[in-house]
């Protein structure tokens, strides 16, 4: 029994901390392509699991959410599926029985989905693929494990040794470092179409052998990595994606001892110019296109959640929306408008209640990046001039220039408070302006070479025995 014992602590001992992939060629990695089976065993095929595998299947009138289960019960599902349409699996495994991303167990890769279709409608998905190399390459950025075609779009995968994705359970660990490579690789292909609203760990991807019912193609392997599936971290990938960290002293504030802020720049400011230009845009169109309606109203609710208190946020969407012109499109009713912004108010409510605010972990008030309203409502550059939208506006040189001019606007208040000057009243009350040395009749090097301009009080007396001297001089 002794040795039985201790050979079963030897066993739990040596198992690793997290398990690796098996090693693929590029010519038994494309094998993983042809049914859903084969895919979902190149995913999450392994020994050592941790978590349970999510995937989903899409009907014609409905969206069906598998809960997440064990491995061999996907497995057996998925070999049953031939020449099916619509099927999705997550890349990540999960914890308990909801597929959310304050879920994710288990990182084992990284993904962007491309819809290249909206920035070049005719570009073929081999060339799209190609054109997505060469951006990975421009940007000195590591080739995908494998790109592959989801019938409209394309998904790129880097695949890595999974990880945990937290340290303790509701504590953020290796999932920050990967929600910053996320971000980077998506900034990196925005011009080829990334899609944003994929960012997150809880994003399902379409199995190849499996058919999109819309655009009635095959998702299928446009492109593979030739040296395979490669034994590489989430570290290595971070090292070659971010930007190195430098070690930096944390720096004091010069307004620290008299309690002011260093910067005016609020959330309170932020969400009152984005709701600004937000309604600015919305009356420009007259009548907000199709498609974009919920995008736009969902925006402007997600800043009016940061300026007025949670008992009042219904009633402020609605006026919101009546002053836009949103409620006079027909079809958009206040049922309508209560049913796009629930998740806003439920958020601001529950930040309200619990003191808590991490949109990324499903609670509190959403953060809403520049770029991803930007992408659903289509702004462009020139449109943005010609509003004078400052926030929302694509191009990057015209915010530096706003945001360069803010600074110095900030930049001369804190100067003004201090009892700092400008540069037209130093010039106007200047000696150069003023010339006091031809009051008390003599030049300007004799003022200086007799210090007056330190003591101008003593300047009436100097300029006395400075002129009875030379007249001494001359009898």
């Amino acid at each position: 029994m002794k040795t039985g014992s201790s050979g079963k602590q030897r066993k739990v001992n040596d198992r690793p901390s997290y398990r690796k992939p098996h090693h693929h060629t590029a010519a038994s990695l494309r094998m993983c392509f042809k049914s859903p089976v084969d895919f979902l065993r190149l995913i999450h095929g392994h020994e050592d699991v941790r978590g349970k595998v999510a995937w989903a299947r899409k009907y014609p009138d409905s969206f069906e959410n598998h809960n997440p289960g064990e491995f061999h019960e996907v497995e057996a599902a998925f070999s049953e599926f031939k020449r099916e349409s619509d099927i999705y699996v997550c890349l990540h495994r999960f914890w308990g029985w909801k597929r959310q991303e304050r879920f994710v167990s288990q990182i084992q890769a990284f993904h962007v989905d491309i819809d290249y279709y909206k920035k070049r409608p005719r570009l073929k998905p081999e060339d799209a693929a190609q054109a997505v190399l060469e951006r990975l390459q421009d940007k000195n950025l590591p080739a995908p494990s494998f790109i592959m075609c989801s019938g409209k779009g394309l998904l790129a995968v880097w695949m890595i040794n999974p990880v945990p994705a937290r340290a303790e359970k509701h504590r953020d660990g290796a999932i920050t470092r990967w929600r910053q490579v996320q971000d980077r690789l998506h900034k990196a292909l925005y011009p080829l179409g990334s899609d944003y609203s994929q960012k997150h760990a809880a994003a399902v991807c379409r199995v190849p052998g499996t058919k999109n019912r819309k655009r009635r193609r095959k998702v299928r392997l446009l492109w593979c990595h030739p040296n395979g599936i490669e034994d590489r971290s989430l570290d290595d990938i971070a090292q070659d994606v971010l930007p190195p960290r430098r070690s930096r002293k944390p720096r004091k504030s010069k307004t620290a001892k008299t309690g002011e802020l260093k910067s005016e720049r609020t959330h309170r400011n932020l969400h009152s110019e984005r709701l600004q230009e937000l309604k600015r845009w919305a009356l420009s169109q007259g009548e907000i296109p199709d498609g974009k309606r919920d995008h736009f109203l969902f925006c402007a609710a997600c800043s009016l959640a940061w300026l007025v208190e949670p008992s009042l946020l219904a009633n402020s969407i609605f006026v919101f929306a009546t002053e836009s012109g949103l409620l006079d499109i027909a079809g958009w009713t206040r049922d309508r408008v209560r049913k796009v912004t629930q998740t806003v108010a439920e958020r601001a409510y529950s930040e309200a209640t619990n003191g808590m605010n991490n949109p990324a972990e499903g609670q509190g008030r959403y953060k809403l990046s520049k770029a991803w309203i930007l992408q659903g409502l289509g702004i462009t550059a020139e449109e943005a001039q010609s509003l004078g939208l400052v926030h929302l506006n694509p191009d990057p040189e015209q915010c530096q220039r706003h945001r360069r001019e803010v600074n110095r606007q900030r930049q001369e208040r804190h100067r003004r408070k201090r009892g700092q000057r400008s540069r037209a009243d130093y010039e106007a009350n200047s000696a150069s302006r003023q010339k006091p040395w031809e009051a008390h009749g003599m030049s300007r090097s004799t003022w200086y070479k007799n210090g007056l301009h330190k003591r101008p009080v003593e300047a009436e007396e100097t300029a006395i025995s400075i002129r009875e001297e030379q007249t001494r001089k001359v009898a």
